[in-house]
This record gives structure tokens, C-alpha cells and sequence, in this order.
């Protein structure tokens, strides 16, 4: 069965350990704290450093609705550990799959985890042509590099998990 994918149908995702919901106004405490850490901030493309609340309200307010994005919580916890989402290329049936999470939780598995909940639902639209969600992995985008090993294979730069 294929999935609407558009922004206005973005539910909310489960696995095993975690839950994927869209973020909110209760997470921007827990998005300053996690993108105002250095290690966090000098791997995403997008973020400003020193990362305030103004840049967590600017998120919620421009970001996620323009993006597909879910707050990465444990199951039974509504606490944001990190967020992971697509991001639609302009006049193209792809996106690219980006994440951050609080580096306490690095090396738990739980960034590939959600980006097999997530990529599985970016395969699911309703569009009949084939798509393609790409995880880029250039040296500063690079975190402990687990996830994009576990997703892509150790040498990979780029990928499309779409396909795989």
C-alpha cells in the first residue's frame, strides 16, 4: 500500500526502542541543548553556533513545516534525543535523509534505527515514479560514522537507501 507523503500526512513513526513524532514547542530546550553542543553543531551544514532559542524557535517555526522531520524519543519518553528527517530536492522525486542526536546516545544504534523507520516510509509514497533519498557522508558531516556505515558501507560517500 503506497503512503501520502506530503507534509500535511507526516504521522508519527514507531520501532522497536523508539518513537518518531513531529517536534514542538515542549522540544526547544532539549534542540538547544543537543545543537548548541560544539560536536553536534560543527557536523550539520545548516546551523548556526552558538545555537539560542531564537535558532530552536526559528526550527520549529520554518523548518518543519517545510521538511519531513521527526523528534527521535525513546518509547514511552516524550524527551527529544535528536531529529531525523528528509529533505526534499526541488523539482525531483528525492530527498536527503539528515540527522542529529545528543551525543550522549551516539554509538547506541539509535540513528540507524530511525533512519530505517524513516527511509521505509520516504519508499512508501504515493507517487509512482522511483525515488531516491540520499545520505551524503562528506568529513564534516561526519559523526561517529556508525550510522553511515551501518547504512551506506564504510567507503561510501553517497548513497541512495532507497534502493537498498
Amino acid at each position: 500500500m503506497k503512503t501520502d507523503l506530503s507534509l500535511g500526512n507526516r504521522p508519527d513513526l514507531a520501532t522497536e526502542r523508539l518513537s518518531l513524532r513531529r517536534p514542538n514547542d515542549r522540544d526547544v530546550d532539549a534542540i538547544v541543548g543537543v545543537v548548541g553542543n560544539w560536536e553536534v553543531a560543527r557536523r550539520l551544514a545548516r546551523v548556526p553556533h552558538p545555537y539560542g532559542p531564537a535558532d530552536a524557535r526559528f526550527f520549529l517555526d520554518h523548518v518543519i513545516p517545510a521538511e519531513w522531520v521527526w523528534a527521535v524519543t525513546l518509547l514511552g519518553s516524550d524527551t527529544l534525543l535528536g531529529v531525523i528527517g528528509l529533505t526534499p530536492e526541488e523539482g525531483a522525486d528525492a530527498a536527503e535523509l539528515g540527522y542529529w542526536l545528543s551525543p550522549a546516545h551516539w554509538g547506541s544504534g539509535i540513528t540507524t534505527e530511525a533512519a530505517r523507520a524513516v527511509v521505509a516510509f520516504g519508499s512508501r509514497t504515493s507517487r509512482p515514479s522511483r525515488h531516491h533519498i540520499w545520505l551524503l557522508c562528506g568529513q564534516s558531516s561526519i559523526g561517529p560514522g556508525a550510522s553511515q556505515a551501518r547504512l551506506c558501507g564504510n567507503r561510501a560517500r553517497q548513497c541512495d537507501l532507497a534502493s537498498r
